[in-house]
């Protein structure tokens, strides 16, 4: 039994813990633990009722986020944190506790994480308390060593106690604060920018020299009048007005409620010529402003706000990267035809002249090839000219195993260019005892010159120090390899008469036929080529001499032929 005097005192203490505890203040917790979770819309408070945590949603937004707030009484709290700011909630099923492996986490009704402290290796009996100073510390519970806080993490707010020890960044972003009205009316605020004010789309400063200096509160004024306000108010269907589209931001303040989808939203604020600006939210429905709109903020997550303009504002200005798309690609397109262009003019079969001291050039249809100091000229029409490239990869760079033969023009090679066709190439040796005249007079005869019993001339080679003659493959090879081998028994009597008829009527073409009257002056076995129907072709012109059309004798003290 309690005695009297006993039981008066635990009165006493009873009543004296009731009146200086209220009911409310002593239910209320300020720390999260592993037993004691905080689930939407439940919220701790900082042990002398300065701050507060748990979930909020921001005005004219269902979306739910766990932060800090100041603890007044207010209808809209002034944040000085904000966890999930990435990840918002999509709905009321969140919770804030201390996860398996010491963190404090965020997570919604299926369990994912949507915002975790980050901890790396705890793996330690944590809990977490709302200090009086706004911060949000971690502590190891045996120790009560602090591992993580929200102090070192800053929002967007300097709190008193917070300390400025990390970089200069932290300062810069505690002080770059987007708080009510800093931009003005339709300014926009972004506090990852700097500076963090800048004016909606078709709009400009109020007061330009204000704005340079940081001073943002006169805010924008719109650059182009509505055309609505153009027509007096009226909404009829040939309003030009349009809406820009603004994602993820912070809607402005005041806006009116009315029930409706995405799409009716637009229809209904078009209709209305006060109104400037429209959004739209699932547990809400439309939202409409008119006037200024205040207080625009860009949120890393936020709902899309439609901003009200006249249609030439969406063309006033270039979009420079369509600009530089539509360049590049045009500047693509145009290399690309110059470069086939030049790829089909290097194809083409082309002449070359080489000015000749008897002046007989053709430069309208020609290139200009050098062929040394030493040389004569002459006119060359319509001749292809080889690259030294190609011939190389016709004949295996010249391998041992493809030469034809040798004479003293140089050694003959057998190639095949890349569309099969096959080739015969003469190169003019260095120590040949033939030499460039030779070359540049065989080049000029047999290109002016097109019988059936003459070899044919397919171009020539005049690159990087060589000098070859391309001509048309004759598998047979020539006449004295026939005529000297005792094993060969292939010519009888009636191929040997029509070798000798075709000969013949070569000779006869050069001394009377052709326009040039020629000499061919090395006439021999070797120089009659047989193609594959044994039919013969005068070849190597090399010594060949040209008569004038009346002259039928001429003396020379070189000796030629064999």
């Amino acid at each position: 039994m309690i005695g009297g005097k006993s039981l008066n005192s635990l009165v006493l203490y009873i009543l004296v813990v009731l009146y200086s505890c209220p009911l409310r203040f002593c239910t209320s917790r300020d720390n999260i633990t592993s037993n004691l979770v905080i689930k939407d819309p439940e919220t701790i408070v900082s042990k002398g009722q300065n701050f507060k945590l748990g979930f909020f949603s921001p005005v004219n937004n269902s979306r739910r986020y766990v932060g800090i707030w100041y603890n007044h009484n207010v209808s809209e709290p002034t944040l000085v944190w904000v966890a999930n700011r990435d990840k918002a909630l999509n709905d009321s099923s969140g919770t804030v506790m201390i996860n398996e492996d010491g963190n404090i986490v965020v997570m919604n009704g299926d369990k994912e994480i949507l915002w975790s402290s980050n901890v790396k290796n705890t793996k330690m009996n944590t809990s977490a308390q709302l200090l009086d100073s706004g911060n949000l510390v971690l502590r190891e519970s045996s120790s009560g060593h602090i591992i993580w806080e929200t102090f070192k993490y800053p929002f967007d707010s300097l709190l008193t106690r917070m300390k400025l020890s990390h970089s200069i960044n932290v300062v810069e972003k505690a002080t770059t604060s987007c708080g009510n009205g800093t931009c003005g009316p339709f300014g926009i605020c972004n506090s990852d920018n700097s500076p963090i004010c800048s004016c909606l789309k078709g709009f400009d400063p109020l007061n330009q020299g204000q704005w340079e200096a940081g001073n943002w509160t006169s805010g924008c004024v719109r650059r182009t009048q509505l055309d609505c306000e153009r027509n007096n108010g009226t909404s009829s269907g040939s309003i030009k007005d349009r809406f820009l589209k603004l994602e993820t931001i912070k809607v402005p303040d005041y806006g009116d409620r009315q029930p409706g989808n995405e799409s009716e939203c637009e229809g209904l604020c078009l209709k209305n010529c006060t109104c400037i600006a429209y959004a739209h939210d699932v547990g809400i429905g439309c939202l409409f402003w008119t006037g200024s709109l205040i207080n625009i903020q860009k949120f890393s997550a936020g709902s899309d706000l439609f901003i009200r303009l006249e249609n030439s504002e969406f063309g006033h200005k270039k979009d420079f990267k369509l600009v530089i798309i539509i360049m590049v690609i045009t500047a693509l397109i145009a290399i690309s035809i110059i470069i086939f262009f030049s790829w089909k003019w290097m194809a083409k079969p082309r002449g070359i002249t080489i000015s000749s001291e008897h002046g007989e050039g053709r430069p309208s249809d020609s290139v200009d090839v050098s062929l040394g100091d030493d040389m004569s000229n002459v006119s060359i029409e319509e001749l292809p000219l080889f690259k030294f490239e190609m011939l190389v990869n016709a004949t295996d760079n010249f391998h041992d195993g493809n030469k034809l033969g040798k004479g003293g023009f140089g050694p003959v090679y057998k190639g095949q260019l890349a569309n099969g066709r096959e080739i015969a190439i003469k190169r003019l040796s260095r120590t040949s005892t033939q030499g460039t005249k030779e070359f540049m007079n065989e080049v000029a005869l047999i290109s002016k010159l097109q019988h059936r019993n003459l070899v044919r001339l397919l171009g020539c080679c005049v690159e990087k120090g060589e000098k070859m003659l391309v001509y048309e493959y004759m598998p047979n090879k020539s006449l004295d390899a026939h005529l000297f081998d005792q094993s060969q028994e292939i010519l009888d009597w009636k191929l040997r008469f029509s070798i000798i008829e075709g000969i013949a009527r070569g000779l006869l073409y050069l001394h009377r036929d052709s326009r040039l009257r020629i000499v061919h002056r090395d006439l021999k076995p070797s120089n009659i080529l047989l193609d594959n129907d044994w039919n013969p072709k005068i070849s190597d012109f090399g010594m060949a001499r040209i008569f004038g059309g009346n002259q039928d004798h001429a003396s020379t003290v070189r000796v030629v032929g064999t």
